[in-house]
């Protein structure tokens, strides 16, 4: 109503400015938020898997410590970004999202790398099932629940604070 009687008397008509329109505006603003959480979270997360499988493996990890695939994907990848005129980035920021948890959970790099850090491989694997769905809304321009929301702060909040412990 204060809303309705506000545009009112600028001399806007707000009788047909629907909730819908507000609704959506607020689940761009959420999503846009979530957007930037997401990437500063999952660049913190590709410098602390690199940092830590490198200081286990050694620089050369990569060819080793990744599951059948996932390192000629990162190449070609990085190729077409090159070729498009992007920057030189190490190949785990041509990682895809789902790419991380693979990496974590894989057997060997839990036991020498992972586990001290996360504990439960559960717990983690947990996180990462919450996050997929949101990462994928937020990545294809789709509005995210407040829950969405709710579950990206926690799951964040959790494996953040891990990775904070063992920086």
């Amino acid at each position: 109503e204060a809303f309705d009687e506000t545009t009112t008397i600028a001399g806007l008509d707000a009788e047909d400015y629907s909730e819908t329109v507000d609704d959506e505006e607020t689940g761009l603003v959420r999503t846009n938020r979530a957007h930037d959480r997401l990437q500063r979270f999952e660049r913190q997360l590709r410098v602390f898997i690199d940092r830590l499988m490198t200081a286990e493996f050694g620089a050369e990890w990569t060819k080793r410590q990744t599951p059948s695939g996932m390192l000629d994907s990162w190449k070609n990848a990085k190729e077409t970004a090159m070729a498009r005129g992007g920057e030189d980035e190490p190949l785990i920021a041509y990682a895809d999202f789902t790419d991380y948890i693979k990496i974590i959970e894989r057997s060997d790099n839990w036991k020498r790398v992972f586990a001290a850090v996360f504990n439960r491989r559960e717990s983690v694997q947990e996180s990462f099932f919450r996050l997929f769905p949101i990462r994928i809304s937020v990545a294809h321009a789709r509005i995210i629940t407040l829950d969405d929301e709710m579950y990206l702060k926690i799951e964040m909040h959790r494996l953040s604070k891990a990775i904070e412990e063992k920086h």
